[in-house]
């Protein structure tokens, strides 16, 4: 897995940047325990302002996007959106075995 790799559309001032420090060491533990368990590692991680989602990925590329908004959110929640974005790497659309919430 690689570290971080980019952070766009962003304007960070110093009230951001600790949040998102966390976040990305919350994504790390998480990458790291259900990589292992599915068998499909996250290739890289990038974080961005979204207007209408949490994250999204790129399956071929296993490439992950996460809403900067996350790094406010509590980490049981964010551990939610990566585990949900990593399986869309295994299951393309939302189905039964992937449901919307």
């Amino acid at each position: 897995m690689s570290e971080l790799g980019s952070i766009r559309g962003t304007r960070r001032g110093a009230q951001e940047i600790r949040p998102l420090q966390l976040a990305v060491e919350e994504l790390r533990r998480v990458a790291r325990r259900y990589g292992r368990q599915s068998g499909r590692e996250v290739a890289k991680w990038s974080v961005r302002r979204m207007k209408t989602k949490w994250g999204s990925c790129n399956r071929e590329s296993a490439h992950v996007w996460f809403n900067l908004e996350l790094a406010k959110k509590h980490p049981n929640c964010l551990e939610y959106i990566a585990v949900h974005e990593m399986t869309h790497l295994l299951e393309r659309h939302h189905n039964e075995r992937l449901p919307n919430s």
